[in-house]
């Protein structure tokens, strides 16, 4: 029973979502005439190769990070976690599972260095979203979004960028500084967590000492972030005849990307497509349903993409299962 509410919840709520959007689409036909108007499936596929290169980008990123700890990892087995991770974030809770995945898998491979192994996952994923709020910050200021917004709630969405950014600068150059190496020490003394904590410190003290894996991972960031503004921008030329520029696209998607960590199946499905149609109608003015529509022409390119890491999957899944297993039997005893 308890299984079958949360899936109830797990797919109930994100459906929900989706259902409420198509209903306010339709009660002003604007769905309907936007359905049905002129679609380009060249730009369709010009988007799906975006997407692609988005995720080979983000691949690319972490396996330069695990590189730059010195631990022996291959990019064909790189390439093959990353593809296996996507699938595994697309169909569980958020981006959780997908880098669960990749933290045991390369674990398992280096036993005498698992928490620097898990760490690098740990840390790809942070500089994902400072990247992602980077991109962002850069378009509102270019095109003075803040100043010109008459949105109360705009205001406070861009306000809300330039803190996490901020935030995330102060704890970037702090960690650079060597705080964290003066923490190790203290950390260490919290009983059961200290000793699962410590080697992690010593892996974000390695990439202190290597800032230049740092820097490079954060460009590969604000590149990933670029290819996917253009994969939207791009699926909005094929299906839009009036919608918005490249630049608000720079704002629009890092933020609806912020969906996908959310504990929803489909990377945020449902939040992901409410974000972008109310970022649609704010930052571009666009008329209802648009940023829906558009949402939707996003969604197949990411099902696309699930079915060709669904193939990748079928030859391992196996070895899947076994490391899944194994997270699930060491996270349920770690402390609460």
């Amino acid at each position: 029973m308890y299984k079958v509410l949360v899936n109830l919840l797990r797919w109930g709520i994100p459906l929900g979502i989706v259902a409420y959007l198509l209903y306010d689409a339709a009660q002003q036909d604007a769905l309907y005439q936007l359905w049905n108007g002129p679609k380009d499936w060249r730009l369709l596929g010009l988007a799906f190769l975006f997407f692609l290169a988005a995720q080979l980008v983000a691949i690319v990123r972490w396996y330069w990070l695990v590189r730059s700890l010195d631990i022996p990892f291959t990019w064909n087995a790189a390439l093959r976690l990353g593809i296996l991770g996507y699938l595994l974030t697309f169909i569980s809770l958020g981006a959780v599972g997908g880098d669960l995945l990749r933290a045991f898998f390369v674990a398992r491979e280096q036993p005498t260095r698992r928490a620097a192994a898990a760490a690098t996952v740990i840390v790809d994923r942070i500089l994902g979203l400072y990247s992602l709020f980077l991109v962002a910050t850069v378009a509102i200021l270019f095109t003075n979004t803040w100043d010109k917004s008459t949105s109360l709630g705009l205001d406070v969405l861009c306000q809300s960028v330039f803190a996490c950014l901020g935030i995330g600068t102060v704890c970037l150059l702090l960690v650079m500084s060597g705080v964290g190496a003066r923490l190790e020490s203290q950390v260490e003394r919290i009983p059961r967590i200290g000793k699962i904590i410590r080697p992690m410190f010593l892996a974000v003290e390695a990439y202190r000492r290597n800032w230049k894996a740092v820097f490079l991972s954060i460009l590969l960031g604000i590149g990933a972030q670029f290819l996917l503004a253009c994969t939207i921008r791009t699926t909005a030329l094929a299906i839009l005849t009036d919608p918005p520029s490249l630049v608000d696209h720079l704002i629009i998607v890092p933020l609806a990307m912020l969906t996908a960590i959310l504990p929803l199946p489909g990377q945020g499905l449902g939040a992901f497509e409410w974000v972008l149609e109310m970022l649609y109608r704010k930052i571009s003015g666009t008329t209802t349903g648009q940023g829906l529509l558009v949402a939707f022409g996003y969604r197949l390119i990411t099902i696309a993409t699930a079915l060709v890491s669904a193939i990748v999957y079928v030859g391992n899944r196996k070895e899947v299962a076994e490391v899944m297993r194994e997270a699930e039997a060491e996270t349920e005893g770690l402390p609460h």
